[in-house]
């Protein structure tokens, strides 16, 4: 289940990056605890999320994402589109900033890129949110004064499904943790 993985990033014909991806597990500790547990880990110099049961939809999303990272921006988020079975898909691309931020989370986690850096700035996720780590996340960036970069094409595919935190029949568990959040 946790094996060393090789990832190829491409540009064009030719591999412009080839990557060892380490596994490792979090010892059933929760997906912050392993997020965390990865950043601390790995030497990359930018971070892109991918939920075991996402994917990204457009296949120029790494390459975007680079390109934008190599222009200065710091933190790199795409639009979506939810997909849960038995539906049509339904499209998640609002307009994201810092003021936005402050209101509502617009940004998908599996559609997401930015520098590892800003967790030496701004440490780790916080491990007692486990539903709305990333929008805390996403503030302390945002509040920090990184530089944001939003494109709005629909980049990731994020399922919808009961057992995950975004499906039906978790409403109870997400308000519990909005409640902490707040």
């Amino acid at each position: 289940l946790y094996r060393p993985a090789e990832l190829a990033v491409a540009r064009g014909l030719a591999v412009a990056r080839r990557l060892r991806v380490p596994a490792f597990s979090s010892g059933g500790a929760g997906q912050v605890a392993a997020r965390n547990l990865a950043v601390a880990r790995v030497e990359t110099e930018w971070i892109a999320w991918l939920d075991d049961d996402d994917w990204w939809s457009d296949a120029h999303h790494l390459a975007r994402a680079a390109a934008a990272l190599e222009g200065g921006a710091e933190y790199w988020f795409a639009g979506g589109i939810f997909v849960e079975e038995g539906r049509a898909p339904v499209a998640f691309a609002p307009r994201v900033d810092a003021q936005t931020l402050e209101h509502d989370n617009g940004i998908l986690v599996s559609a997401l890129c930015y520098r590892r850096a800003l967790h030496d700035k701004l440490g780790r996720f916080d491990e007692t949110l486990p539903v709305y780590w990333d929008w805390d996340w996403s503030l302390r960036v945002a509040r920090s004064g990184a530089r944001l970069a939003q494109d709005m094409r629909l980049s990731a595919a994020i399922t919808r499904h009961g057992g995950n935190v975004t499906g039906a029949g978790q409403e109870d568990f997400r308000r519990r943790d909005l409640d902490r959040f707040a």
